[in-house]
């Protein structure tokens, strides 16, 4: 960006994020100029004599600059605040105004609030005939909503909604040709939710939805259709009801070859079985294009017997999380019982890892690989103590996990830490762990007598 833009954008009188506070400020980038802008106009500074093929693309880069990295990597969540940096650059001069007010796209992403601002209705205007973003970051869905809204649902291209109420439904009565994003996060308390023991049924099909890639819901009846699964790239379900068997969901996802990111919580084991778990073993069903799976929130069975089931590319992460038993048997306390048996085949990726960290504390453990960049890990796997009923946090439980979990990574792993209370009186096990572990360049744990002596013995007088 020039100096002069810069300048300009330093003197505007609009905020950086969020909707535009001051709509008299609005009124004069949309509909005329204040006096007092004339005079930042400068028609004479070379930023203002760029032609429309390179102003365009700037207005696109602010527009987009603020999402964060990730919000179309490893997550299917949308960042709730619409960006509107962009309008900043409306205050370089009146070309750069005109050039912004008559390209649709800049105006798409609408936030709406509890009260429909003339900013909503201008941007509704402006975006036509575009496709359109809409998200509720603050509040339900009224009838006031529905009426401004209503004649734009063909151009629904994504729809966020926050706090879920009855009003909703008739959105989803209407086909939606131009969704490819659908989010919803959250219920109204005075209104359908589980309060009321009402689950609502979207009745997702691909007739009424023949374009969606993106699904995140929360609490809403998951849907059957095997077409919608056949395109999805990602794919959220939190606590809601499914009429399938987990083999017949499972091959669901197998027959969508582009799905990138799954993300399951306190699913799982509401799926019928049909007896998938006592039945003779058949091959693992591939996800040939998952980038990432995450599951949380499920009985370790539940989890091993997912993972036991789909065959997983060298490519996908692995993130599973879930609760010690209450009154649980210490000694069947063990992150191997999130795994499937034949790991080796099922997780090919732990054949490659080169970091690991053992966690171990009071509210539970934890195994992951590259422990400073958590968003980067491979392989999260976690147990957490139920709420008021705290673990012992045994190390040896953690350094066993390590052993069992992490030993297809015995050659390539580098970087070990160890965190918690490493004072387990057993000596062989850390003499387990570094026999396992024999090369690492990067070594961090407590202390205690017993881990040099462990380390000792098990890299053969090499730790000093």
């Amino acid at each position: 960006m020039s100096l002069g833009v810069q300048q300009v954008l330093g003197d505007a009188n609009i905020q950086e994020e969020g909707l535009p506070g001051d709509f008299s400020t609005q009124d004069m980038m949309c509909d005329g100029e204040g006096e007092d802008a004339k005079d930042r106009w400068n028609p004479e500074l070379p930023i203002m004599q760029f032609p429309d093929e390179i102003i365009l693309p700037i207005f696109f880069y602010f527009s987009e600059a603020a999402e964060p990295a990730h919000s179309c990597e490893n997550t299917p969540f949308r960042d709730w605040a619409g960006n509107l940096r962009w309008t900043q650059l409306m205050l370089v001069c009146r070309r750069w105004c005109n050039i912004a007010c008559t390209t649709p796209t800049l105006w798409r992403t609408i936030d709406m609030r509890d009260k429909i601002s003339k900013w909503s209705e201008l941007a509704l205007i402006r975006s036509l005939p575009a496709t359109i973003d809409i998200s509720f970051p603050s509040g339900p869905i009224t009838e006031d909503h529905l009426s401004i809204l209503e004649p734009h649902w063909h151009r629904l291209r994504s729809l966020c909604l926050r706090h879920w109420t009855s009003c909703a439904l008739s959105i989803f009565r209407s086909d939606l040709p131009s969704m490819e994003y659908l989010q919803i996060s959250g219920f109204s308390r005075d209104s359908l939710g589980p309060e009321k023991g009402e689950i609502p049924d979207l009745v997702i099909k691909s007739t009424n939805f023949p374009n969606l890639v993106v699904l995140s819901i929360t609490r809403v009846v998951a849907p059957t259709d095997p077409s919608v699964y056949s395109r999805l790239r990602k794919l959220a379900l939190d606590r809601c009801p499914c009429n399938l068997s987990l083999a017949m969901f499972i091959q669901l996802l197998a027959d969508g070859p582009r799905l990138e990111l799954l993300d399951l919580r306190h699913f799982l084991h509401h799926l019928s079985h049909d007896g998938a778990d006592v039945k003779p073993r058949e091959p693992p069903k591939l996800l040939p294009s998952l980038d990432v799976l995450n599951l949380e929130d499920h009985p370790p069975s539940s989890s091993s017997l997912f993972l036991s089931r789909v065959a997983l590319p060298p490519q996908a992460s692995v993130r599973i999380n879930s609760i010690i038993g209450q009154g649980q048997d210490e000694t069947t306390i063990s992150l191997t019982t999130l795994m499937p048996p034949d790991r080796t085949d099922s997780l090919p990726l732990l054949s490659t890892l080169t970091h690991a960290m053992v966690n171990v504390g009071f509210e539970g453990y934890s195994i992951t690989d590259r422990p400073l960049e958590r968003s980067l890990a491979k392989v999260h796997l976690e147990l957490v103590a139920p709420i008021m009923a705290p673990w012992g946090g045994r190390m040896e439980h953690g350094l066993n996990d390590l052993i069992s979990v992490f030993a297809p990574a015995a050659a390539t792993l580098t970087h070990l830490q160890i965190g918690g209370r490493c004072d387990t009186r057993r000596t062989e096990t850390w003499v387990a762990v570094f026999r396992t572990f024999p090369a690492p360049t990067y070594l961090e744990a407590g202390t205690d007598e017993v881990v040099f002596a462990g380390g000792s013995r098990g890299l053969g007088g090499r730790m000093s």
